[in-house]
């Protein structure tokens, strides 16, 4: 034998709005216990779409308000070692990093190009170059190779397969540093400029966070590997307008 019950929906007295969702809130969990009976069935208010006055005469269910997912309020906003992040209606928490500083940057001026070292807070150019090895480094490194080119042959004199092996591994190895930190006629080359160092820290750190973001909200690291250009010039350009609480 089976029944049939009808849910009444509640209507907030309070005249506070932002109580309403207490209201809705009541309607669902009683469905949803009562959903557990096999033999009851249960009608929500929806069904009879109608939703009571203040003085309990029925009135008609309010049209639903649908709103856009990504023109829905957002939050991106630091509290302490924490960030809260707020996207599509569900929000996450996660401790900090130097990649969330630069997001919110970006999310502050949607479409505006911003340079890595205004990210990085670095200066333009530092006030001269490093080379990549200096002068001692090359000499230790050539007459390294000298004594290997000598241990090769001498492995090779004496049939010793093993250790000409190793000597050419690391002969190679030091010949392909070598060939990287020399340039044409033998001049040093140098570490890149303030800018190229720059624009690769700030893009590993805020790829860094969007892989971090990804792994608990997926819908949210899904839209800022979509709306965020990194490199020189970084800038977060969403295919839709998103407000952002920062």
């Amino acid at each position: 034998m089976s029944a049939t019950v009808a849910i009444a929906p509640f209507d907030n007295l309070s005249g506070d709005p932002a109580q309403d969702y207490f209201a809705r809130g009541f309607v669902e969990d009683i469905a949803t216990e009562l959903s557990r009976f096999a033999t009851l069935e249960v009608l929500h208010p929806r069904a009879f779409g109608a939703t009571p006055a203040a003085d309990g005469s029925p009135r008609p269910a309010p049209a639903p308000h649908v709103v856009a997912a990504d023109s829905a309020p957002a939050t991106f906003r630091r509290d302490g070692p924490l960030w809260t992040m707020v996207f599509g209606g569900v929000s996450v928490q996660l401790t900090h990093q130097k990649g969330f500083l630069d997001l919110a940057q970006l999310l502050a001026r949607p479409g505006v190009e911003m340079h890595c070292l205004e990210l990085a807070e670095r200066p333009a150019e530092p006030t001269g170059y490093a080379p990549m090895l200096d002068d001692r480094a090359r000499r230790e490194l050539k007459a390294r190779v000298r004594d290997l080119q000598h241990e090769i042959d001498d492995a090779d004199a004496a049939c010793d397969l093993g250790r000409a092996e190793a000597a050419r591994q690391e002969l190679d190895q030091i010949v392909e540093h070598l060939s990287d930190a020399v340039g044409l006629a033998g001049r040093a080359r140098h570490l890149g400029s303030a800018a190229e160092r720059a624009r690769s820290a700030v893009t590993w750190r805020i790829r860094s966070a969007i892989r971090k973001i990804a792994a608990t909200h997926t819908r949210l690291g899904r839209h800022f590997e979509n709306a965020v250009r990194t490199g020189t010039f970084c800038v977060y350009e969403p295919e839709s307008p998103t407000t952002w609480t920062l």
